[in-house]
């Protein structure tokens, strides 16, 4: 088993890197992926486990981007001490953390329970939404986290900040440049028409994406047969991962959604020499 999409306490995960590779050793998995948000920070950690582990771990990250139309790259691959790398990183975090501080200032005038300092206690890495969500939560003023992005921080809620964004050109360019081999993340999700779907794929392979996350936790089977489909059509590698956060997100847990993905290994093997070239 493999699963190349896992989130750890380096952005919004639960679980601290050496022990989601415990994790996953524990319940055979041969090799996964640590690809936080907009972040590098829990790779090192994760490989030193790795390797005393016997379990395989792929360095990546997980970008949000793309100023025409949000998507998630995931680059699997990447050297994670990449100059081009760290500076886009660098910009990003800024980004997030002046969005954050948006938030919280709103929520705070809102007369909701919830301080920037209790917010940055939380993250133990990159600080999200998910951590003001925790926190309003732990206050009393939300029953959970998705109550708390629905009434207050989630898009269209009264706090909400939109994030500046890189392009996806900009995304695409920094993880090549960084060895890295650039995976468009659960497609699905985008919910975008099948028709414009396929057009979107189409015009990202053109600036050098490398790879469609055909199974995910959020697909459903004719998802994972449609994004099949259009990987072969664009010669795009085959990659999955469950996205799992852990208590973030306590139904994902490891190796969710991809229970049909029965060529896991020949789709390693192709990512693989793909990163190594």
């Amino acid at each position: 088993m493999i699963d190349l999409h896992l989130h750890t306490t380096a952005s919004d995960g639960s679980v601290p890197p050496a022990r989601l590779v415990g994790m996953a050793a524990e319940e055979g998995f041969s090799a996964i992926g640590i690809a936080d948000h907009d972040t590098v920070g829990g790779v090192d950690e994760a490989l030193r486990a790795g390797r005393q582990s016997g379990v395989e771990v792929l360095p990546a990250v997980e970008l949000t981007v793309g100023v025409e139309h949000e998507i998630h790259l995931l680059g699997y691959g990447i050297d994670h001490e990449s100059p081009a790398l760290k500076a886009l990183l660098g910009q990003m975090e800024t980004d997030r953390d002046e969005r954050v501080a948006a938030m919280v200032r709103g929520l705070e005038e809102g007369g909701l329970p919830v301080s920037a300092a209790e917010v940055r206690a939380r993250a133990k890495g990159v600080v999200g939404r998910p951590h003001i969500a925790a926190v309003l939560v732990k206050n009393g003023a939300a029953r959970d986290v998705a109550d708390a992005f629905k009434r207050y921080i989630g898009k269209n809620a009264p706090f909400y900040v939109e994030r500046r964004k890189k392009t996806t050109a900009e995304a695409i360019a920094a993880l090549r440049a960084a060895g890295g081999v650039p995976v468009l993340a659960h497609p699905g999700l985008l919910r975008l028409p099948r028709q414009t779907l396929w057009q979107w794929i189409d015009y990202l392979q053109k600036l050098g994406l490398q790879g469609l996350e055909c199974y995910h936790s959020g697909h459903s089977p004719g998802d994972a047969t449609f994004f099949r489909g259009a990987a072969a059509e664009f010669s795009l590698l085959v990659t999955g991962g469950s996205d799992f956060h852990g208590a973030a997100k306590p139904k994902v847990r490891l190796g969710s959604g991809l229970e049909s993905w029965r060529d896991f290994e020949d789709c390693l093997s192709a990512l693989r020499k793909r990163f190594r070239a």
